[in-house]
């Protein structure tokens, strides 16, 4: 019986010494299938808007400081995306109207940021590492949120993918009134790089 026992104890640490370095390889590599990868927003990326005035001037801005994360699936479809833009980071290349957009298109001194967050996607053309499809992502604004569809194209071809959102918004939904000169037509231009995590 002592020689039995000790022969199963050995066979026992035998198993555990070979396998259980694989095992947790496996295990790492289904999280890793499972959740897929992350990104953050590298600042090389551009966040922008467009808005026409007199019906055929066009107001263009962007803004300086923004952070976000993105996740990818394992076969590159978007499963998660978060932007955040700093409301007093806007800039249109004229003082006077920067300062008119941060007191009264975005209220920046209530609301210290313009969010995006990830709503649903649905992938529509596919091919060569190349990705185009709708998402869509809720829009909080001066406290204020809604769904905004967004044409997307997704390059995860190297190693920094990146991502392209056009999309459009009418800002009397978020509380700003339009004027004469300015169109409450609101267009969004993402241009984005992202880096592993």
């Amino acid at each position: 019986m002592r020689f039995k026992e000790a022969f199963m104890v050995t066979r026992h640490k035998f198993f555990s010494s070979k396998h259980l370095k694989t095992a947790l390889l496996c295990l790492c590599a289904l999280t890793l299938s499972l959740h897929g990868k992350d990104y953050t927003l590298d600042k090389s990326s551009k966040i922008s808007f467009e808005i026409t005035k007199y019906a055929i001037l066009s107001i263009d801005g962007l803004f300086r400081e923004f952070s976000g994360r993105l996740e990818l699936d394992e076969s590159g479809k978007i499963t998660a995306l978060q932007i955040q833009a700093l409301s007093a980071s806007v800039s249109t290349g004229k003082a006077k109207r920067d300062k008119f957009a941060r007191e009264k298109f975005l209220n920046a001194a209530q609301h210290k940021f313009v969010a995006l967050s990830f709503t649903s996607y649905t992938p529509t053309r596919s091919k060569g590492g190349k990705q185009e499809g709708k998402l869509i992502a809720k829009l909080t604004l001066q406290g204020k949120s809604k769904n905004i569809e967004f044409q997307s194209r997704l390059d995860t071809s190297q190693a920094t993918p990146k991502l392209t959102l056009t999309g459009k918004f009418n800002s009397e939904d978020f509380g700003v009134q339009s004027s004469f000169a300015r169109s409450n037509e609101v267009h969004l231009i993402l241009e984005t790089k992202w880096l592993a995590q």
